[in-house]
């Protein structure tokens, strides 16, 4: 290592950057659609209190509302965005929505979902876990990269740690009618990992704190090649805020789950170019940290998948509120008034097996929750 990487590396070590205080919740947000019909039904499943949304169907069309129908003039394909707030703050998530046109008519019902696992470094699984009363003919992954799958399920390595919005999608077609049916959903999903483009002359990883208040943070740096000059350290913690230093603390407004990046970027003095390392992981702050304000109330629900009845509980579930169940297609198929505080028992005894949101109209707000009634 020359002097002038040593000194540049002590002097980063022996820095510690100035607390931040974090500005935006750990939000992810996430919507599915389904055929019905003609058209298209769109549901908002972003889990939090959303003061306002946005939807872009990829057309021209837009639309503001919670679950929102639409019907394209022609069969194709559409980038679509929902732009959710939350505590002020602005989060999206797009998809890519295979969809017919106004002349093609679905006579089926379909729901997609998939599930996601972290496998290894910068290596992600997706699983169908999507319903449907027809011949599944065609699935399509997104990945958020540039990349595509067509296949049941996927597996996917990413070249860079970070976050995507990866999108599902489903199709069937009824040979005998003509008709054809799709669903779709799409997510924000964080990839955790290293990836350094400096070859093996620099080495990063990630050390998370945990607990509550100010979490420290550590970038544990080493440098391989003398030749190898440190430039930079750059966090980005997940909330809207970012630093520089080779350690820093940070404190959460709001408890939820973050991702956390850190990236060194350097020089290489004898090839005369620049590289750099990238490293992500996830940090969940127990407790609310410095700001005075309290995350805005939410709601579960248990158990799930349920049978006969589902309990709703937290601090949104509030007598004189009203609850709604949807299907699949953004129907109501029941509803009810809230009649107590902390925890209400739905009865849905009568309710057919499959996928559903809950969503419960308070007075503080709107909130949505995703189940399984078996």
């Amino acid at each position: 290592m020359t002097g002038c990487a040593r000194g540049l590396l002590s002097s980063a070590l022996l820095a510690m950057a100035t607390m931040a205080i974090g500005q935006c919740p750990g939000v992810r947000p996430k919507f599915s659609w389904a055929s019905d019909g003609s058209t298209i039904v769109f549901t908002d499943l972003t889990q939090a209190y959303v003061s306002e949304r946005h939807w872009e169907f990829g057309d021209g069309d837009t639309a503001m509302g919670l679950v929102e129908t639409h019907t394209y003039a022609f069969a194709a394909d559409d980038t679509v965005t929902l732009t959710v707030t939350v505590d002020g703050c602005p989060f999206s998530v797009s998809g890519r929505v295979v969809h017919p046109g106004q002349n093609d008519a679905c006579l089926s019902q379909l729901t997609s979902a998939f599930t996601v696992e972290q496998a290894g470094n910068n290596h992600m699984l997706f699983t169908d876990q999507s319903e449907g009363d027809g011949s599944l003919l065609l699935y399509l992954w997104t990945f958020g990269d540039d990349s595509l799958w067509i296949g049941q399920s996927a597996e996917h390595f990413y070249a860079l740690p970070g976050a995507y919005d990866v999108s599902h999608s489903i199709g069937t077609v009824d040979s005998l009618f003509q008709t054809a049916c799709v669903a779709g959903s799409a997510e924000r999903v964080y990839v955790n990992g290293n990836t350094s483009t400096c070859d093996s002359s620099l080495f990063l990883d990630l050390n998370l704190g945990d607990g509550m208040g100010v979490l420290p943070f550590e970038a544990q740096i080493a440098v391989l090649d003398g030749a190898l000059v440190i430039a930079e350290t750059f966090w980005d913690y997940g909330d809207g805020t970012s630093d520089v230093g080779i350690s820093a603390t940070h404190a959460y407004a709001y408890p939820g789950e973050y991702q956390v990046c850190v990236q060194v970027n350097a020089f290489d003095t004898v090839a005369q170019q620049e590289c750099f390392a990238r490293a992500c992981d996830v940090v969940v702050p127990q407790l609310v940290g410095l700001a005075e304000n309290s995350p805005k109330a939410e709601f579960d629900g248990h158990p799930v998948p349920c049978e006969d009845a589902l309990w709703l509980s937290g601090p949104g579930v509030r007598r004189g509120a009203q609850w709604s169940l949807f299907d699949a297609l953004g129907r109501v198929v029941t509803s009810g008034p809230v009649e107590h505080d902390g925890a209400e028992r739905l009865e849905l005894g009568t309710v057919p097996g499959g996928m559903y949101t809950v969503v419960l109209f308070g007075k503080n707000g709107v909130y949505s929750l995703r189940i399984v009634k078996q």
